[in-house]
């Protein structure tokens, strides 16, 4: 096992409720989302086959509302580090590092 360590505060990753942020092809648009510390987003804004594919293979979860960011017990592993701005230092996506930044 790997331990990693950020200067932040670990938390439950975000739910984005908006849609995505804008970017040359939908990959890098989910990508974006990592850079938030999102591990999840609305239905109602993945309704471009193309955008619903790139987040699925990127295993972002798809919710149909929005919820608060939680942790849950035998639930997936979607989490968050964030600097004291609120500006996001690392995102993990069911247990798989997407996003850290130096």
């Amino acid at each position: 096992m790997r331990v990693r360590r950020w200067a932040g505060t670990l938390g439950p990753a975000l739910v984005h409720d908006g849609p995505l942020p804008p970017a040359p092809t939908p990959r890098e648009r989910v990508h974006a989302l990592f850079r938030l510390g999102a591990a999840a987003v609305l239905d109602a804004h993945v309704t471009d086959p193309a955008l619903r594919a790139a987040a699925v293979r990127s295993e972002v979860a798809v919710l149909p509302a929005a919820r608060p960011p939680a942790l849950v017990v035998g639930g997936r592993a979607d989490l968050a580090v964030f600097d004291p701005d609120g500006s996001c230092r690392a995102t993990v996506v069911a247990g798989r590092l997407v996003h850290r930044r130096a």
